[in-house]
């Protein structure tokens, strides 16, 4: 479930949602992760931070999204649902990695 970004090491989770809580809670008592990403089976993406990185902007490079610096969400339009989580994390890695 872990996710990296230029250093910065995330985690994701898949049809959470409402994340808020669970998602500070989770980046409080886990210091060496610095963003929480949820997916949603149709692409609707909700990310969180605590200080360390900027989800406001990894939302906007990612899918045309947005939002506040540790509170964003974007929609990927080419998100395809799957039982497999490998396959999620291998979709959010990716779209991570093209990030410039």
């Amino acid at each position: 479930l872990t996710l990296s970004y230029k250093g910065h090491k995330g985690i994701f989770t898949y049809t959470l949602g409402g994340i808020s809580i669970p998602a500070n809670a989770f980046l409080k008592a886990n210091t060496d992760y610095d963003f929480f990403i949820d997916i949603s089976r149709k692409g609707n993406t909700s990310l969180r931070a605590d200080g360390k990185v900027d989800v406001s902007m990894l939302a906007s490079k990612l899918a045309n999204g947005g939002g506040h610096p540790n509170a964003s969400g974007c929609k990927f339009d080419d998100f395809r649902e799957s039982i497999n989580l490998n396959d999620t994390r291998t979709f959010l890695q990716n779209k991570l990695d093209k990030i410039s």
